[in-house]
C-alpha cells in the first residue's frame, strides 16, 4: 500500500479572511503538483482531507489535475490538532492506496509515528503543498510485528520551476555551455587563416627588403601579397558573420517580455551551428527550407525548443544517421518538421511523452518537464506541437506557428 501525505497549499492569514482559503499563488502550486503527479499516473482509492476549506480546496485542485479518479472525502481526524494515534492504526488496516491532505503540526507527527513508532520524533518538515510518499510493507518484514512503512520519496514544490519562462531559465547553463563550444570551434578555421596571412605577408614583406633592385621579382611578391591580404579579408568576413550569428544568439532574450518577428529559418540555422560540433561527422543534417513570412513571437523561447529537439534528434542516433529539417507555409501557418532516422520510442512511452516526470534520487525528486516544456511554450505562441514515432523507424516532431499572430 502506498500513502501520500500532503500539506495544504499556501493559505490566507486570519486576518485576510477568516475562513483561510488558498492564496492564488498557493492555488497555482497545487495545480503544478498536480500536474507532475499526474505524469506519474497516480492512482489512489480516496482522497481524504480535514474539515479546513484550505484543506479541501488542495484535496480538490489535486484529484483534478492529476486525473486521479478518486473520491475526495472530509475527515475529522486530520485537523492540525488531531490525534496521530487512531489514525495510524486505521492506516495499517487499509487495504488501498491513499492521499491525506491535512497540516502542521498533524502532518510532520503522523509521518514520524508511522516512520519510527514515535510521532515526538519529529522526523519531517512539509513545505506548503509538500508531498511525502511512504510504503506499507507486509508484517512478515517487520522484526516485531505490525505495519512497517518506508519512505519513497518526498517533493519539495518550492523546488518546482513556477511557468515555463522558468523552465527555459533552467535551461540556460547547458544552452550557454554548447554555444561557448561552438564559438570555439566555429571561430578557429578562420583565426588559423588570419594566423596564417599574416606569416605569409611578413615572408613575402622580407623577400621585398632582400630583392627590392629586381622589378619583377617584387611585382610577384606583391601579387602574392594581395592573395594573401584578400584571404585575410574573407576570413575577416566569415568572423563578421559569425560574431553577428553569436550576438543574436546570446541577445535573444534581452528582453523577454517583448514580442517581435522571428525568422524561423535562421533560428533552425543557428540552433544547428550550436549543436553540430557535439554531434560531429555522424549526424547528417538535411535542410529543405521553404521562404516563409516571420512569426511574431520570443526568440529566445522559439530558440531554446529548436535546439532542444534538435539535441533529442540527434541523440536518438546511436550510430551514423540523418536529421532533416522541412519548413513551409500552410493555410496561414508556418509548419517545421524535425525529423530522425534514430531509435524511435516505444508506443507506451508516445502515449506520455507531454507528462511531466520524475525520478527519486536520495529520497528527493528530481523533476524531469522536457516537452512538457516546449510544447507549453508553442502553445503560448499560439502554435501546436505534435510527435510521432515508431521503434526503429524514427521520430518526428511537427511544430505550427501562426503566421504574424502572437498572444501578448
Amino acid at each position: 500500500m502506498y500513502l501520500y501525505l500532503v500539506r495544504h497549499g499556501e493559505a490566507k492569514s486570519k486576518e485576510q479572511d477568516p475562513e483561510r482559503p488558498l492564496t492564488e499563488a498557493g492555488s497555482e502550486m497545487v495545480r503544478r503538483v498536480a500536474t507532475l503527479l499526474g505524469g506519474i499516473r497516480l492512482s489512489v482509492g480516496g482522497i481524504h482531507h480535514s474539515t479546513k476549506l484550505r484543506a479541501r480546496q488542495t484535496a480538490e485542485i489535486l484529484a483534478a489535475g492529476s486525473g486521479a479518479v478518486a473520491p475526495v472525502t472530509e475527515v475529522p481526524n486530520l485537523d492540525p490538532l488531531a490525534d496521530v494515534e487512531e489514525l495510524a492504526e486505521s492506516l495499517s488496516r487499509a487495504t488501498t492506496d491513499l492521499m491525506l491532505v491535512g497540516h502542521l503540526p498533524h502532518l510532520d507527527r503522523l509521518a514520524s509515528r508511522l516512520v519510527s513508532g514515535d510521532a515526538g520524533h519529529e522526523i519531517f518538515s512539509f513545505p506548503a503543498c509538500g508531498v511525502l510518499c511512504l510504503r506499507r510493507r507486509p508484517e512478515s518484514e517487520s522484526r516485531e510485528g505490525g505495519a512497517v512503512w518506508t519512505v519513497c520519496w518526498m517533493l519539495d514544490p518550492g523546488a518546482l520551476p513556477r511557468s515555463a519562462t522558468d523552465l527555459l531559465a533552467a535551461t540556460r547553463s547547458g544552452s550557454q555551455g554548447r554555444l561557448a563550444a561552438a564559438l570555439s570551434h566555429e571561430l578557429n578555421n578562420p583565426l588559423a587563416v588570419l594566423a596564417a596571412g599574416a606569416q605569409i605577408v611578413e615572408r613575402l614583406l622580407e623577400e621585398i627588403a632582400v630583392r627590392s633592385e629586381d622589378p619583377d621579382a617584387v611585382e610577384r611578391l606583391l601579387a602574392d601579397a594581395k592573395g594573401a591580404a584578400e584571404m585575410s579579408r574573407e576570413a575577416l568576413r566569415r568572423i563578421s558573420r559569425l560574431v553577428a550569428r553569436f550576438q543574436r544568439l546570446i541577445h535573444l532574450d534581452a528582453d523577454a517580455t517583448q514580442r517581435r518577428p522571428v525568422d524561423v529559418n535562421a533560428l533552425l540555422n543557428d540552433a544547428v551551428t550550436v549543436l553540430s560540433d557535439s554531434w560531429g561527422a555522424r549526424i547528417r543534417v538535411i535542410r529543405e527550407y521553404a521562404e516563409l513570412p516571420k512569426v511574431i513571437g520570443h526568440p529566445a523561447g522559439l530558440s531554446e525548443v529548436f535546439e532542444d529537439l534538435l539535441d533529442n534528434a540527434a541523440n536518438a542516433i546511436e550510430e551514423e544517421g540523418e536529421v532533416r529539417l522541412t519548413t513551409r507555409l500552410e493555410k496561414g501557418f508556418v509548419r517545421i518538421r524535425i525529423a530522425d532516422t534514430g531509435r524511435g520510442i516505444e508506443t507506451e512511452q508516445l502515449r506520455g511523452i507531454f507528462e511531466p516526470s520524475f525520478r527519486v534520487k536520495e529520497g528527493r525528486v528530481a523533476t524531469s518537464w522536457g516537452l512538457y516544456t516546449w510544447r507549453q511554450i508553442i502553445h503560448d505562441h499560439g502554435g501546436e506541437l505534435r510527435v510521432s514515432s515508431e521503434p526503429n523507424r524514427g521520430t518526428k516532431v511537427e511544430i505550427s506557428l501562426p503566421v504574424g499572430v502572437g498572444s501578448g
